[in-house]
């Protein structure tokens, strides 16, 4: 299990975001409460 992750936006939908930290593509699911405050 990853705990914290620190990068880049790619790519948010309501289920799920994709970050990329460090060149490696990161796919973690969020509630939608949490995708009301990401930016974008």
């Amino acid at each position: 299990m990853i705990a914290h992750l620190k990068g880049t936006l790619v790519e948010k939908t309501p289920e799920w975001v994709i970050v990329d930290a460090g060149g490696v593509g990161y796919q973690a699911f969020i509630p939608l409460s949490t995708f009301y405050q990401l930016p974008g």
